[in-house]
């Protein structure tokens, strides 16, 4: 009896005489907690890369000068509040 129905299956798929209905409403919800989470992951490699760059450039010999140091110095700092953020609002979605 199975064979004979999925071969009849097959023919009216084969025909164009079958219609597919896919319901994707459920897929909402984890499409965008990965979104959520695809974004944290990028905002935490901008975050860290300011902060070793400014790291570098704070620990570099031919960079001690009178306009790198105050540079590096306030993206350091924005590097760190950029970071507090980014674990204020993890530890406030209750995600960790």
């Amino acid at each position: 009896m199975l064979p004979r129905q999925l071969s009849e299956l097959l023919l009216r798929a084969q025909s164009g005489g079958m219609k597919l209905k896919v319901d994707v409403s459920t897929t909402e919800k984890p499409l965008r907690r990965l979104s959520t989470m695809v974004n944290r992951l990028a905002f935490s490699l901008i975050v860290a890369a300011i902060i070793i760059a400014s790291a570098q450039v704070l620990s570099s010999e031919h960079a001690i000068g009178l306009i790198s140091t105050p540079v590096a110095v306030v993206f350091a700092v924005i590097g760190a509040f950029m970071g507090l953020w980014l674990l204020y609002s993890i530890i406030r979605s209750g995600r960790l």
